[in-house]
């Protein structure tokens, strides 16, 4: 699977971006990842980035929303909304990662 992705699209090796979910999602990290994002895609014709100044903000608000959920649910406040029948978001997902290490050996070897 990695194979074909990697090898279907070589002469793009300048114009792509590899992103960990990991990194994206840590909060020592994701903040510099995104920002990183950023400036990857502000490289191409048609996009208008954020000012890198707002992307921490951003990242916050869109990857650590449940952060904020805690903090207000703490202070007793509740959230208004629009739909009534909404549902909080089920983001959360498995933390393991399946990889066998044929799997992990392979990708390895296509990105050194």
């Amino acid at each position: 699977f990695v194979d074909y992705w990697m090898e279907r699209f070589l002469q793009l090796n300048d114009n792509r971006i590899f992103v960990s979910y990991e990194r994206l999602t840590d909060d020592d990290m994701g903040a510099e990842e995104a920002i990183r994002m950023t400036r990857f895609l502000g490289q191409m014709e048609g996009v208008t980035p954020i000012d890198i100044e707002s992307v921490p903000c951003v990242w916050k608000s869109v990857v650590k929303y449940k952060d904020s959920l805690k903090a207000s649910n703490n202070s007793q406040q509740q959230r208004r909304r629009l739909d009534p029948l909404h549902h909080d978001s089920q983001r959360s997902g498995p933390t393991e990662r399946p990889y066998t290490p044929e799997l992990l050996s392979s990708m390895s070897d296509m990105l050194i």
